[in-house]
């Protein structure tokens, strides 16, 4: 008699558990993503496109990396379609197995010192290729600066002299914080998206924000 009031009572909570349950997905559904901190992701002097739009896009990445740069054409679309609409922002994030990633995002930098950070950026994924296997690419960058019309004496001090170590140093130290471990790793008004985004991936992500 115990043991079947026992199962009784067992059968019971069983029971409310999955009406509790059943109510709880009825009231709420899935929880939504928490946003990551903005102190993480955006700095006053983070490299970004359009600062105050309703919507901003962090990107974490990696000039070398092959993924990086099938993202690259992605995000020139969305940059594209979107423009003063979004707030683009580029934080950098070498990562360790990629040797020339450290040099590559010395190169930006010291072209940002001239007032040509995007167009070194645009120039580093558009070429990817031609610089990546290389044993040293500093003498390519240099002729990138060139080619920007940059003070070359000053690019090549700035960066064989690793001007800018601290400022990456920061970007990556900030990626560390919020748990990034690949590249690249996107952030839309603080929610991440995963893996490599397809442009209808970042379209989801952005336009019911704008409305």
């Amino acid at each position: 008699m115990g043991e079947a009031k026992g199962l009784i009572i067992t059968a019971a909570v069983t029971l409310l558990i999955l009406i509790g349950g059943v109510i709880l997905l009825s009231k709420g559904g899935t929880a939504k993503p928490t946003p990551v901190d903005s102190s993480f992701l955006v700095k006053s002097d983070s490299h970004q496109t359009n600062p105050g739009a309703k919507v901003t896009v962090v990107e974490f990445g990696d000039y070398e990396c092959p993924a990086c740069g099938a993202a690259y054409p992605i995000t020139k679309q969305v940059l594209s379609t979107y423009g003063s609409q979004i707030n683009f922002v580029f934080r950098n994030f070498p990562l360790p197995q990629h040797k020339n990633a450290p040099m590559a995002a010395e190169a930006a930098e010291a072209a940002n010192a001239q007032g040509k950070f995007w167009e070194m950026h645009d120039k580093l994924y558009d070429t990817q290729n031609d610089w990546a296997d290389l044993d040293n690419p500093f003498n390519t960058f240099v002729g990138y600066a060139k080619d920007l019309g940059l003070n070359t004496d000053q690019f090549k001090s700035d960066v064989q002299g690793n001007k800018y170590a601290n400022v990456i140093s920061t970007d990556t130290n900030d990626g560390n914080a919020i748990g990034i471990n690949a590249t690249p790793t996107f952030y839309v008004n603080g929610i991440a998206l995963s893996g490599v985004p397809s442009f209808d991936d970042f379209k989801s992500a952005i336009d019911p924000l704008l409305k």
